[in-house]
């Protein structure tokens, strides 16, 4: 049923709950729902890979960080490998953000998350990358300072993150029933 407000030019419609599951299904251009759980798991599954990957970095980071192992060369090693990882990961946040089609929330968590991790890939780079950067004429404490600097802003946008994937994975479960 469609109502047109025409005060507004407005349209509400009104549809039965059968129908709005269908909508909901047909989305992303499912009609079947296997095959919306299917791409939704492997759109999941590579991102919450590349998030972990870097959880697990940055917590080896700061374990040797704490340590007090690290040299200004463990510095400016980190600062350009995490820099190429960092390239590869928004390669494939930018190749599957748009892949998300229901969970808008998500969405724009993961479009924050690449933001984030562009601005870190942007800082990292200028400390060192290809054999230059300002992380040559500074010290092994300013490099340590600029580097947790720049992993922290990463982490305020990463914890929300990993919790709204358990979320965003009981939102599909419930849809296809599995909840």
């Amino acid at each position: 049923m469609i109502f047109i407000n025409k005060n507004k030019n407005k349209m509400k419609i009104i549809i039965k709950e059968s129908q709005l599951r269908k909508l909901i299904n047909e989305v992303g251009g499912y009609d079947y729902e296997f095959l919306m759980g299917r791409h939704a798991g492997d759109v999941q599954g590579i991102l919450s890979k590349v998030i972990l990957e870097n959880s697990v970095i940055i917590k080896n980071f700061l374990d040797q960080f704490n340590s007090g192992n690290l040299t200004k060369e463990n510095y400016l090693a980190f600062a350009e490998n995490i820099g190429n990882k960092v390239s590869e990961d928004l390669f494939r946040i930018n190749s599957l953000v748009d892949e998300i089609y229901i969970d808008r929330d998500f969405k724009k968590s993961i479009k924050n998350y690449g933001d984030a991790l562009q601005i870190l890939q942007n800082e990292l780079r200028l400390i060192y990358n290809d054999g230059i950067g300002i992380g040559l004429e500074m010290t092994q404490d300013e490099l340590a300072t600029k580097i947790l600097s720049s992993l922290r802003k990463l982490s305020r946008v990463l914890d929300p993150l990993v919790g709204l994937f358990f979320d965003v994975r009981n939102r599909y479960m419930g849809r296809l029933g599995l909840s």
